[in-house]
């Protein structure tokens, strides 16, 4: 089945919604708009036995990440630094916690967030004063 044709009623359309979607996410910071989404699939599909859980990564030395990381180790280290436990994080442990939420073991484990930053998210805490 092809795609419509683009048309300029639907690209503005298109331009209104990601648009929208930008300022809630500039105005209420990062993570609301993935953890709702989250949290509604979770709740519709929990009751067909389809399990709905995120991993939230911080700076991952992989991919994308990892090719500025090798091209700029000023940032890499200034990165590291900014973690507080001192090191970026690498694939295999991404890869680690997504098995860790596919296991059997955690059958009942769905609508949650796995931080897997290295404490960075600590950082943006009230608790943590800087």
């Amino acid at each position: 089945m092809r795609s419509p044709a683009p048309s300029a009623g639907r690209d503005a359309l298109i331009e209104r919604v990601i648009g929208s979607a930008i300022e809630v996410h500039r105005e209420l910071g990062p993570g609301l708009l993935e953890s709702a989404y989250e949290e509604c699939l979770a709740l519709e599909l929990a009751g067909k036995g389809i399990l709905v859980n995120e991993v939230a990564p911080g700076f991952v030395n992989a991919g994308l990440s990892g090719e500025f990381f090798k091209k700029d180790p000023a940032l890499a280290a200034r990165s590291s630094a900014a973690v507080p436990v001192g090191e970026l994080i690498e694939a295999d442990e991404v890869a680690a916690a997504i098995a860790y939420l596919c296991a059997p073991a955690h059958r009942n484990l769905t609508g949650s967030t796995l931080l897997l930053d290295g404490g960075l998210s600590l950082l943006r805490s009230p608790v943590v004063k800087s």
